[in-house]
C-alpha cells in the first residue's frame, strides 16, 4: 500500500468504517433569551406553564379523569401510566376476590385512563 492508502485507511479506522460530515455545512441559530435560573446576566425567562397549574379547565373530562384516578403531580403520559398501573394491580378482580365495589371503580379507572391517554397522545 502507498501512504495516500494508509492514511485514507487509518482515517477511516477512527470513525469505524461510517460516514463522517464537516461540521460546516449545519448551522444552529443560537437561543436570543437563554435562561438563565441563577440571574447572572440580570434576565430571567419565564417558563411558560406552571408545574402545578392545571392543563385543563375544572370540569372537563380530563380534569374529572385526574380527580377519578386521584393523580396529582406533573401530568405525562408516563407518569399518569405508571399511576394507573398501580391502581389496575390493586383493584383487580383476581386481587380483591371479585369484590362489587372494587370492579366498579376498576372500570371507572379505566374509562379516564382512556380518556386522558387520548388526549395526551400525539
Amino acid at each position: 500500500m502507498s501512504q495516500e492508502q494508509i492514511e485514507k485507511r487509518v482515517r477511516r479506522d477512527t470513525v469505524w468504517d461510517r460516514p463522517t460530515w464537516p461540521f460546516a455545512g449545519r448551522r444552529v441559530e443560537p437561543d436570543p433569551e437563554p435562561e438563565d435560573p441563577f440571574e447572572l446576566f440580570g434576565r430571567r425567562r419565564r417558563r411558560q406553564t406552571s408545574p402545578t397549574e392545571p392543563l385543563w379547565p375544572r370540569g372537563s373530562p380530563e380534569a374529572r379523569a385526574l380527580d377519578v384516578l386521584e393523580f396529582d403531580g406533573p401530568v405525562t403520559l408516563a407518569a399518569i401510566k405508571v399511576h394507573y398501573k398501580e391502581l389496575a394491580k390493586k383493584l383487580h378482580p383476581d386481587r380483591t376476590g371479585g369484590c362489587a365495589v372494587s370492579e366498579d371503580k376498576l372500570k371507572q379507572i379505566n374509562e379516564a385512563y382512556a380518556t386522558l391517554r387520548k388526549s395526551l397522545s400525539p
